[in-house]
């Protein structure tokens, strides 16, 4: 069962420090997850008191970092290619593969990709990569899965396609307005990754789905919401209210299905029981565990594969992520999610394949343009004429 935790006040910080802050945990990512007590780096950065010394310090250890891996790309780029000459028999096929396999894929250069051509031998690929460049194209276009995106849009339009989505019982109410009342979710207007998410269950407790903590009650709730805006982590005081889905137990909250869908085809399924303890497991399209907790296999994950097929072909973008609600009765609709909060967590495995699965989806919604197909629910909804900002 979920117990009471101290929820620690979110102190005010500068933008100097917040800046820091984030550069600090890039550099974390960079240099690799759970190595920070072995890490000089990272020994190094916390020793340091001041906030602009901090970022003249990230400054320099990046531009270390780039004439390394400068050099390194370097490197593989001229073994590769120049490996003909000094191995005497030829190309070594598995050598010229794992210097390509090994470069990032900006840096491969274009000697490098005619021999893997020759070679038939695969390039990289990166759904991480994918949608990053995606994420840009967002800064010069009104990009048409960021549109979804909207709490407000996503179940009307899910509703055009028959999927139930949770009744809205309150819309756009700044925090003191909300009417606090047993089996309801409580999130902000916009937000990604469950940040200022709270369920109030049937029995009144509250919990905030981020942290996995049960609040004390009302004035915590506040408190931690408004931390949240203090922070920036939530950017407004517009919330939505709905109602609290039961889960097939007829008890707690539904599971999360969360649908990874490359134009009317999912290739990967996260799904998460949140209570009464945390488990979550990734599946395939066809219900094969991946990894994760070990849960009993939800009866409704083929049915849920299906709606996201079906919702995904209606949009005209390669990718998003469409989220669903195991409910008692019936799968119900959550949100759309145009850049899930962790993708750049996957696997190399993982990370390749969803890439392959993002560029087919490209030019599949590329050759359907092309053939004249019409995208009916999306243009009720949008006007599709609006081109770049």
């Amino acid at each position: 069962m979920l117990k009471p935790q101290e929820t620690r006040p979110i102190q005010r910080q500068s933008f100097v420090r917040r800046m820091v802050k984030k550069v600090a945990w890039n550099l974390i990512s960079i240099l690799g997850r759970g190595m920070t007590g072995r890490n000089p780096w990272i020994s190094k950065l916390n020793s340091i008191d001041s906030a602009a010394a901090k970022v003249r310090y990230v400054q320099k250890v990046c531009q270390e970092q780039s004439e390394r891996n400068s050099d390194f790309s370097a490197f593989l780029n001229t073994a590769g290619v120049a490996s003909h000459k000094w191995l005497g028999d030829g190309p070594d096929k598995d050598f010229v593969a794992t210097c390509i396999a090994n470069l990032p894929i900006e840096q491969i250069n274009e000697q490098s990709v005619r021999r893997a051509e020759r070679l038939s031998l695969p390039l990289r690929a990166s759904f991480r990569v994918s949608l990053t460049l995606r994420s840009k194209k967002k800064e010069l276009f009104r990009l048409n899965e960021w549109r979804l995106g909207d709490k407000r849009v996503g179940p009307p339009y899910a509703s055009k396609l028959g999927v139930r989505s949770p009744a809205l019982l309150q819309n756009g109410v700044p925090l003191n307005e909300i009417d606090l009342k047993n089996s309801i979710v409580i999130k902000p207007a916009s937000g990604s990754a469950s940040t200022g998410v709270y369920i109030v269950t049937g029995d009144g407790k509250i919990i905030c789905v981020k942290e996995a903590n049960l609040l004390s009650g009302k004035e915590e709730l506040k408190e931690h919401s408004r931390g949240l805006m203090r922070e920036g982590l939530v950017r407004h005081d517009d919330w939505l209210v709905e109602e609290l889905v039961i889960g097939a137990d007829g008890q707690s909250a539904a599971a999360d299905i969360k649908c990874y869908t490359f134009y009317g085809r999912t290739e990967l399924v996260l799904y998460i029981q949140r209570y009464p303890r945390l488990k979550s497991t990734w599946f395939d399209r066809e219900g094969n565990q991946l990894h994760g907790t070990n849960v009993a296999l939800a009866p409704r994950i083929a049915e849920a594969v299906s709606l996201a097929d079906r919702i995904g072909a209606s949009i005209p973008a390669p990718f998003i992520r469409i989220d669903f609600l195991e409910g008692k009765d019936d799968i119900v609709f959550g949100e759309f999610t145009p850049r899930p909060g962790t993708y750049c967590d996957r696997d190399a495995e993982t990370d390749y394949r969803l890439g392959v699965a993002f560029l087919c989806a490209e030019e599949r919604l590329l050759e359907d343009l092309l053939c004249g197909k019409k995208f009916p629910e999306y243009s009720e909804v949008f006007d599709v004429t609006e081109g770049p900002r």
